[in-house]
């Protein structure tokens, strides 16, 4: 099943940036939000 989103965006956060579609934060399959440390790699 592919889906399709609206809006993309990168947040600055503690953890470093976070990935948000359509508003919500991208999760890993764990359910935690992805951190990632670099904003190239978001």
């Amino acid at each position: 099943m592919k889906r399709f989103y609206d809006t993309v965006a990168v947040q600055r956060t503690d953890g470093g940036y976070a990935i948000v579609l359509d508003g919500k934060p991208l999760r890993t399959p764990a359910r935690r939000p992805l951190h990632v440390a670099a904003r190239a790699l978001a």
